[in-house]
């Protein structure tokens, strides 16, 4: 325990393991970011897919702009094409 304690005041005094903490942290959070993002353009897609869903109703669903799920709209039209 006393080890524990002492590795832990160690590393509020190291400014770089501190820095090298920060961005690492920053990274995981660009990360984790960067999934969400990808998991919501995944749901517009499928939401235009099924064809069932307007433009406005996958903007309030999914957060994206107009411009976002046109985008998705035209990179699928494009996948399907030969």
């Amino acid at each position: 325990l006393f080890r524990s304690c002492q590795c832990s005041e160690n590393a509020k005094h190291n400014v770089q393991w501190r820095m090298k903490y920060m961005e690492w942290e920053r990274q995981q959070t660009y990360a984790m970011e960067a999934g969400e993002r990808r998991g919501i353009r995944k749901v517009a897609a499928q939401m235009l897919q099924l064809g069932k869903n307007s433009t406005d109703d996958i903007v309030r669903c999914t957060g994206l702009s107009v411009e976002e799920v046109h985008n998705i709209a035209t990179e699928l039209q494009d996948a399907h094409q030969p």
